[in-house]
């Protein structure tokens, strides 16, 4: 029988970042996360960004158990872990010894955090995507991408397409990070961005490119729908896709 997948809210997605970081037998500070982050060691700037998102996570997480009803317990209790994980994640020197700085990871700390994932999975649980779907996804988004930059369409057009497909790339690399939410905010950035400016985006009718992109918008719909428990956007795809050409 295959694993089940775990809940995926934000203190989980923090719980599993930090945990991969805390088991990695490495020297400097950077080693660690781009182990966490999948990403290359020399990334400094990747690496840097990421951190910078993991502490607006740690914020988010913060106010979620801030604002929780008081039958859930003791805010404070859960609070706790937090000034230990912004200390490491604001933590400057990527080249410092990382047997030192990770000392603020210890075993209390990512209890603790872990018993977040438990609060949060009442609060506000997400459905992990399966990793074979964001695979899937991926390979989608990547395949269209190198076709757009070669095809005939409009240069405004092809430049939005490969703007937006490079958002949603983004959204799949930092999923660990930002979850179904990132994906689904590139998907509302590139409807909104696309209906504002469709007076210049018109393609042309049976463009395979549109009807990729469609299907590409369409996947990101029902995956973050499915995953946050969430409605989907009110068919907001499919009134990008008609203002593009795509639609029927």
């Amino acid at each position: 029988m295959a694993n089940e997948l775990r809940d995926f809210n934000p203190a989980a997605r923090l719980y599993r970042v930090l945990l991969k970081a805390s088991q990695t037998r490495v020297a400097v500070v950077r080693q660690a996360w781009a182990a966490a982050f999948a990403i290359q060691e020399n990334d400094y700037a990747g690496i840097q960004w990421r951190l910078v998102d993991l502490h607006r996570l740690v914020l988010d997480i913060e106010t979620r158990i801030e604002t929780a009803p008081e039958e859930y317990g003791k805010r404070e209790l859960y609070l706790r872990p937090f000034p230990n994980v912004k200390k490491i994640l604001t933590y400057g020197n990527l080249d410092a010894a990382w047997d030192t700085v990770k000392e603020w990871l210890d075993g209390s700390t990512l209890a603790r955090v872990e018993f977040c994932e438990d609060l949060l999975s009442r609060l506000s649980p997400e459905r992990e995507i399966p990793p074979s779907e964001l695979a899937d996804l991926r390979k989608d988004v990547e395949g269209l991408l190198g076709e757009a930059l070669k095809s005939p369409l409009p240069p405004d057009l092809k430049a939005f397409i490969v703007a937006e497909l490079r958002r949603i790339q983004l959204a799949i690399d930092t999923y660990e990070i930002h979850g179904a939410s990132g994906l689904r905010d590139a998907l509302k950035h590139v409807v909104g961005a696309g209906v504002l400016g469709r007076a210049g985006l018109k393609g042309p009718e049976g463009a395979k490119e549109l009807t990729r992109f469609a299907g590409i918008l369409v996947t990101v719909e029902k995956l973050t729908a499915t995953a946050a428990h969430l409605q989907q956007l009110a068919g907001g795809a499919a009134l990008l896709l008609k203002y593009l050409g795509a639609g029927n």
